[in-house]
């Protein structure tokens, strides 16, 4: 194997794809999972990492002068080209060694043979359809921080993906939830639903184009327990998550009536500072001001911060000031809208969108009624 290859296309591919690579801390892992494996073709060469929970390949063009395949240690190779500013990278298998030629700086790096790499599948009788990257990075974004990462209820450590005529992504970990949905083209009616792992989902975001003016597609195929996004020359490959997610629009207030429209960058704000003192905050409303408070533990302080509303009717919520904070930082809209319902979850929207997210609220001493749990999730078994 014989290329020669841009620099700055080699690194954007390596960037890509060597996060999907195994730590080389972790004990026990077969050493090629600590490597890229690299396939020539025509006029292109391929960039392959997997941990065997998630693949990521990217493809780009290169001068292929003899052809072939090997592995490399993925980190290694990605800093080497990011430490160089020669325009020109040549990459030259000779035996089990592969050469690496930065101008007058050489070398030679330890490989192990491709034919060790474990393959990417590929899916067949799939399902497909097509959504704009920035519309899918959207969704994702702003419901990730919903998301379950304790690994006891294993359907709620991934998004749920529903595809039934738009794409809906709902978080949810038992305490909150996310959820926003998208019109998109090519989707039929028959519904689809993917439970995508929380990691997967970090790199899908990472891969997306933000950009609303761009016309650049994600193709997503599932079938089996897999699903490939692929995003032009890079595609990930991800195993589902299997097992019936909980019934989320049950957790959702039937009647989110009479909600308060704030300021989100004034509020986020006051939040923060009072989870400074506590990380319990309640909030209390009353005609034209909105009361938040906070006391600390063990009489370590007190917080009070009061913003203007405009008129209301009376309202109080006690919760988690982290799930507001996460809740907010996950939107960029300067306005929310704020709902709680007598003993019910808080509801927070943006007016004009189908993003809301939910927060179970904490039981005040002089409630008489329990304020409701959100339903749990079946047993679940993760897909091997």
């Amino acid at each position: 194997m014989k290329i020669t290859i841009e620099r700055k296309l080699l690194l954007t591919a390596l960037s890509i794809v060597k996060s999907a690579a195994m730590d080389e801390r972790t004990q026990g892992s077969p050493p090629v999972l600590f490597n890229v494996q690299i396939n020539t073709f025509d006029k292109s060469v391929e960039f392959i990492c997997t941990n065997l929970d998630i693949a990521l390949r990217a493809r780009v063009g290169a001068e292929i002068k003899s052809k072939g395949s090997t592995t490399v240690r993925a980190t290694l190779l990605h800093d080497l080209v990011r430490g160089f500013a020669d325009e020109q990278v040549e990459l030259h298998l000779v035996k089990d060694v592969l050469h690496v030629i930065f101008g007058d700086s050489k070398y030679r790096l330890a490989t192990l043979p491709a034919d060790e790499f474990p393959p990417v599948p590929r899916l067949r009788d799939a399902y497909e359809v097509e959504v704009p990257q920035s519309s899918l990075r959207s969704l994702l974004a702003s419901t990730l921080f919903a998301v379950d990462t304790d690994h006891s209820t294993t359907a709620l450590n991934g998004s749920l993906l529903r595809l039934n005529g738009n794409v809906t992504v709902v978080g949810c970990d038992g305490k909150r939830l996310a959820m926003t949905s998208a019109d998109a083209e090519g989707l039929g009616k028959k519904t689809k639903e993917l439970i995508v792992p929380r990691a997967s989902i970090s790199q899908l975001v990472r891969l997306l184009d933000d950009d609303e003016e761009s016309n650049s597609k994600c193709r997503i195929v599932a079938a089996d327990n897999l699903v490939q996004f692929h995003l032009g020359d890079a595609v990930l490959t991800s195993k589902l998550i299997e097992g019936n997610y909980v019934k989320f629009d049950e957790i959702i207030p039937s009647k989110s009536k009479g909600g308060i429209p704030i300021g989100r960058v004034e509020m986020l704000a006051a939040v923060q500072r009072c989870a400074l003192i506590s990380s319990t905050c309640r909030i209390d409303a009353r005609k034209q001001s909105l009361n938040i408070h906070a006391i600390g533990e063990g009489g370590q302080g007190e917080a009070s911060e009061n913003l203007l509303i405009p008129p209301s009717g009376n309202l109080r919520a006690t919760f988690d000031a982290r799930h507001l904070i996460d809740a907010l930082n996950a939107i960029d809209d300067d306005e929310v809208q704020f709902f709680a319902p007598p003993n019910e979850p808080v509801v927070l929207k943006v007016a004009g969108k189908p993003w809301l997210s939910v927060i179970v609220s904490h039981r005040e001493k002089s409630e008489p009624a329990k304020a409701p749990e959100p339903p749990k999730a079946e047993e679940q078994t993760t897909a091997e």
